[in-house]
């Protein structure tokens, strides 16, 4: 296999564009377009090549876009980065999310033969390095566990709780674990960094039914969708505010984890 003529970067991956918007209008950008079923901005910040894609949403998505990135640009590191749903009473919006374990969950919540777990270990080293580092910043509610990855949004209360009580993970997200996959097959070192955009105590919409695979409701999903729930409106009105929050904190966050990767 030829190494590219630039130096290896750090490869960044999110599921939708927001969670890395902030972070790609602040780079020197050197070449951009289309990876997996995604998009990429390779650039330089803070004296740092960065290779910074979006995938879509969901495992299939992140671990086809993850595989592309290694093939094409043989990153030094890999962060997963974005969104998640806490799993604990005690996380709150906007905290911050460190997996110490991913563990990669398929075929959906229910239990089953054809329903198992793989787990898959964060590089330790550079972990603890973030960790410190978020802990001594700004980043004061910073949480190190295990996050679980499905392949699918999460949003009842009863089964996040369930999802808790089974396998002790403390986020839920839709992307990690593919990535994490294609890390360790590749062997790339890996981390995932999280910022929780829904706690226990917040009412979501099903957005498994509103939205596209990039996160977007859809006009002729919402509508018949609210015309049966209409009180569910005001609830995918204040998502929509919160993820605003959680796009700014992760544009923070991206920034202080290139300056110490």
């Amino acid at each position: 296999m030829i190494k590219p003529e630039y130096s290896q970067p750090i490869g960044i991956i999110a599921a939708v564009e927001g969670e890395i918007k902030e972070l790609k209008k602040n780079v020197f950008i050197i070449e951009e377009g289309n990876i997996g079923k995604g998009t990429y901005l390779r650039g330089k910040l803070k004296g740092k090549e960065l290779v910074i894609a979006r995938s879509g949403a969901g495992i299939s998505k992140a671990k086809f876009l993850a595989t592309e990135m290694v093939d094409k640009f043989f990153p030094r590191i890999i962060i997963s980065t974005g969104s998640c749903g806490a799993l604990q009473e005690q996380i709150n919006r906007e905290d911050v999310i460190i997996g110490d374990e991913i563990l990669f969950k398929r075929g959906g919540i229910a239990e089953g033969e054809r329903n198992y777990i793989e787990t898959f270990l964060p590089d330790r080293a550079v972990n603890k390095k973030v960790y410190d580092y978020l802990k001594g910043s700004s980043h004061s509610s910073v949480h190190l566990g295990r996050i679980i990855s499905i392949g699918k949004f999460i949003y009842q209360k009863k089964t996040k709780e369930e999802l808790y009580n089974r396998y002790k993970a403390i986020a839920v997200e839709m992307e990690s674990g593919g990535i994490a996959q294609v890390a360790k097959e590749k062997g790339v070192p890996f981390i995932a960094v999280k910022v929780v955009s829904d706690d226990l105590r917040g009412k979501l919409v099903d957005y498994n039914k509103v939205a596209d695979y990039n996160g977007n409701l859809v006009l002729n999903k919402i509508i018949p969708y609210f015309l049966l729930k209409p009180w569910e409106a005001l609830w995918a009105v204040k998502f929509y505010f919160a993820l605003q929050r959680v796009y700014k904190k992760l544009y923070e966050l991206q920034e202080n984890m290139v300056e110490v990767i």
